[in-house]
Order: structure tokens, then C-alpha cells, then sequence
């Protein structure tokens, strides 16, 4: 019997949870010697003091009217107050108070207390996490919608309402597809939605899609959308970032034809670059993002034959032969535009420089991670000419964060820090 009580009295020592009686007034009478490694009080120096007087004021408000009438009925009432411990901090505890007055070992009111601090902490966390994103949906400057499998409308944001002319009040609940799809588009985007929810939803996630948006007054524009997945009371949910670019496939479709394209790489040229780089520049009044424009040009490079390395201080292209340079070109500019993303823009600026206008940047590190990329993908063995090469790059960026920089400003910046770049042994971007 003495061991079992020795067992007992361990485990009730170590435990984390409290247990106290209380009289009616509720002086305390008994505390789990628990109390100090938890609470850092003596159990001694608890016993005869008043329990109320622990309590956080702002939940002895707000619930001692109700745990005493559950007292005086002789029931039992759950909470969860905020206690102060002995180095003044504050913890919060979910208890039961239980009445067992007639109890003859008890004779008291009988309270069980467990530590919820890190669960409280958790949800506050969370509530602030949740805050700060509804927030920044509300306040971003391109449509935001959340679409669940039914194709009904769950969130809507007012840039949402801006675009296509519908309150919340109004597009919640309502079928996207008749409501923001034109007629003639509506059954192919039901089957795309179908698809998607069923199959496709990995590959639709890689890369923006282009679509036909219609507004409330029955207009129809492009936008561009960008979907991703999440899940919402059990319920998978597509929420969808809606961007017109109405305007720059107008500008697209002028410029077509009128030799803006390098006839090379089939990329833009250097003056359809200054117009899209106008453009981009324009957009910076009405979002709060930045800008980053990447100038790229050619490093000396290596190039490995019959498995000996030759570092000549030659760039790639003149180390070739006769009529393989032009084929180099073709392939850097190839891999360019698969190492961005399909909003930015990347263009032939010289001979052997390319730039990339990348937009809706948050900070520095959302470049750096297009740059790298860039960096990787030119850097892969390429075979020209019965040679394998390794193209080399330097990268220098610069920002723009309002709507009045110069275009010309922001093109000299980056080229010194290009510059820069390939005096550091080039392979690398710098700002």
C-alpha cells in the first residue's frame, strides 16, 4: 500500500495539470503540490488566499457572474481565464469547478486546472496570420476570387469588384461562368473547370493561363489568370488571381508586324522593350509593388575540347567557328524565356545582351530568385559546332518602385551593376 501511495504521490507531483479546493467564498484551501513547477507559487503560500485574485480582471468580468450561479446551483461550469504566476507573467488555463460541498472528504468546491497557453498562442498566431492576409487580398491591386467545386464564387476582394463591376454582395454565391465568362466561352470553361478539379490541376498551377473575362455591363477583355489550390472546411477551393491585359495585348497586336521583334531569337527588340518597359513603369502608380530590370551580356566563359579547357579571355561567340555564333544566340535566347516567368518580359538589347523587365515584386529576394534561375539555366552544357559550351552570364539589376523613374535611369543602373557582375569574375548577378 505505502508504494502505491508513493506512485500516487509522484505522479502528482510531476504533473502538469492542477487540481484546488476552494471554499464558497473562494479562499483556497488545498493545492496539488504540482503547483509550484508550474506556476512557480508554493503550495503553502496559495492555501488560505482568495482564488478570484489571480484571475486576469478582464475574464473575472465577463465570467464570474456566470460560474457563480453555476456554483450556487451546485453544478459544474468549464472556462478558460488567464492566472498570474509568480514572476508577474500571465498564462492561460482552461479549468472545471466542480461543487462537491456535500462531499464529507471534500467539502469544498473542487477545481481542475490544465495550461492552454501554447494552444492560445497558437490561435492568436494564426488570427494574426489570417489577418494580415485578408489584408493584403483586400488591398492588392489585381481581382482575387475563390472558386469552390461547384464553381460558385466563396471570396471576392474589390480590386474583384473594380474589374468586373460586381459587389461582393452580389458575385458571392453566383456561378463564375455565368457571371464573369462570356456565353460563347462558357461551356469550354466549364469542361477546362472539370478537367482541372479532376486531373489537370498540377499542370494548370505552372504557369499563368490566358483567358476571356466579361464585366457586368457585358464587355469582354483579356485577362490572364493564375490559380492556385487550398482547402476550406474540408472542401477543396481554386483561388484565382484575375489581371486584365486587355491593354497589352492591344499594344501586342499593334505592334505585330512592325518590326519590334529581333529576327534572331524571335524575341522583342529594343524598341518593343522600351514600349512594354513604359508600360510595366506606368502600372507602378496604381500597385504597391516594384519593378526589377535585369541587364544580361555574355561572360568570357569556358569551352571544353576534346576534354581539354580553354580560358582565352574570349567571349563564347567569338571562340566559334564561321556561321555557329548566330545558333548561339538562338539557343540563349530559347532558354531566357523559359527561365522566367510568364508575366515578365525578355528582350534582345545588343549583340550579346538580353533584359528581363520582371514586375509585381515584393522585395529584393523575388529577383534574386528569377535571376539564379537564370543563371542555372544559361550555365547548362550546350554543343555547338562539335564543341560542348558553358555559357556564362553576368546579371545586374536595378528597381523601381514608382511610376516617375526614367526608363533611362533605371537601363544605366543596371548596366553598372552588370558591370559589376563580370568584374567580380562574372557567372553572378549584382544590383
Amino acid at each position: 500500500m505505502a508504494r502505491g501511495e508513493n506512485q500516487y504521490e509522484a505522479l502528482v507531483l510531476h504533473s502538469t495539470d492542477i487540481a484546488m479546493v476552494f471554499a464558497s467564498d473562494g479562499t483556497i484551501r488545498y493545492v496539488t503540490p504540482s503547483m509550484e513547477a508550474v506556476s512557480g507559487y508554493r503550495a503553502d503560500e496559495l492555501v488560505g488566499t482568495q482564488g478570484f485574485d489571480f484571475v486576469h480582471p478582464e475574464d473575472l468580468a465577463a465570467d464570474l457572474e456566470a460560474v457563480e450561479t453555476a456554483i450556487a446551483v451546485g453544478g459544474s461550469i468549464t472556462r478558460e481565464w488567464r492566472l498570474c504566476l509568480a514572476d508577474g507573467s500571465w498564462a492561460w488555463y482552461e479549468f472545471t469547478l466542480t461543487d462537491l460541498s456535500e462531499e464529507p472528504a471534500i467539502r469544498g468546491i473542487v477545481g481542475h486546472f490544465r495550461d492552454v497557453t501554447a494552444r492560445h498562442s497558437a490561435d492568436a498566431a494564426r488570427r494574426q496570420s489570417e489577418l494580415a492576409f485578408t489584408k493584403t487580398v483586400e488591398l492588392a491591386s489585381d481581382a482575387i476570387l475563390a472558386i469552390g467545386p461547384d464553381d460558385r464564387i466563396t471570396a471576392w476582394n474589390p480590386a474583384a469588384s473594380e474589374l468586373f463591376g460586381w459587389s461582393a454582395q452580389e458575385a458571392l454565391g453566383a456561378e463564375v461562368a455565368n457571371l464573369l465568362v462570356p456565353p460563347e466561352e462558357r461551356e469550354r470553361y466549364r469542361r477546362r473547370l472539370r478537367r482541372t478539379l479532376e486531373e489537370e490541376l498540377p499542370t494548370l498551377l505552372e504557369r499563368p493561363l490566358e483567358m476571356v473575362g466579361m464585366d457586368r455591363s457585358g464587355r469582354t477583355f483579356a485577362v490572364e489568370v493564375t490559380v492556385v489550390q487550398f482547402e476550406l472546411g474540408g472542401r477543396w477551393q481554386l483561388q484565382a488571381l484575375v489581371r486584365d491585359i486587355d491593354a497589352r495585348k492591344d499594344t501586342e497586336a499593334r505592334l505585330a508586324g512592325h518590326g519590334f521583334t529581333d529576327p534572331l531569337t524571335k524575341l522583342p527588340n529594343r524598341a518593343l522593350l522600351h514600349d512594354r518597359l513604359a508600360l510595366a513603369l506606368s502600372r507602378l502608380a496604381r500597385r504597391p509593388t516594384r519593378l526589377a530590370l535585369m541587364l544580361l551580356a555574355l561572360d568570357g566563359g569556358q569551352t571544353e575540347t576534346d576534354g581539354q579547357t580553354e580560358t582565352d579571355g574570349q567571349t563564347e561567340t567569338e571562340r566559334l567557328p564561321e556561321g555557329t555564333r548566330d545558333e548561339l544566340i538562338r539557343a540563349l535566347g530559347r532558354r531566357l524565356a523559359v527561365a522566367i516567368r510568364a508575366s515578365d518580359t525578355v528582350a534582345r538589347y545588343a549583340d550579346e545582351q538580353f533584359v528581363i523587365v520582371a514586375e509585381d515584386l515584393s522585395t529584393v529576394a523575388d529577383a534574386e530568385i528569377i535571376a539564379a534561375r537564370v543563371l542555372e539555366t544559361i550555365s547548362a552544357p550546350l554543343s555547338l559546332a562539335g564543341r560542348e559550351m558553358h555559357p556564362s552570364v553576368s546579371i545586374g539589376m536595378a528597381w523601381a518602385a514608382t511610376s516617375n523613374t526614367a526608363a533611362a535611369d533605371l537601363l544605366r543602373a543596371a548596366y553598372d551593376a552588370m558591370e559589376r557582375a563580370r568584374g567580380e569574375g562574372g557567372g553572378r548577378f549584382a544590383t
